[in-house]
C-alpha cells in the first residue's frame, strides 16, 4: 500500500483505472470531497459522485501516478490518515 493513503485526497488529481462501471473508466479530474464510501471529482466542469468500493484509482504525486484500490481507502478521511499513521509508526518501532 502506498503512502498516499496516508495523505488528504482533496486537492489531488485522479483518475478511475478500472471500475465495475465501464463508463467511469479513464474518468480524470480532481478529487473535490470525500466521504466513507465516496470520492466526489471534478471533470469537464461537472461533480460526479464515485464509489470506493468498485474502482482501481491513480492519484497524482510528485509527478508521477500511484494506483489506489478502492478498497483501501474505504474509511472516512479522518480515520483513513489516523489508521495508517498508526500502522507506520508501530513498524518503525519494531
Amino acid at each position: 500500500m502506498h503512502k498516499i493513503v496516508m495523505e488528504e485526497l482533496i486537492g489531488k488529481k485522479v483518475r478511475i483505472k478500472k471500475s465495475s462501471m465501464p463508463e467511469l473508466e479513464g474518468t480524470e479530474g480532481t478529487v473535490t470531497g470525500e466521504t466513507l464510501k465516496t470520492l466526489k471529482i471534478r471533470t469537464n466542469g461537472k461533480e460526479i459522485t464515485v464509489p470506493k468500493k468498485d474502482c482501481t484509482f491513480e492519484f497524482e504525486r510528485k509527478g508521477r501516478w500511484v494506483e489506489v484500490k478502492g478498497k483501501d481507502i474505504m474509511f472516512r478521511p479522518e480515520e483513513r490518515i489516523k489508521k495508517h499513521w498508526r500502522k507506520m509508526h508501530a513498524r518503525m518501532r519494531r
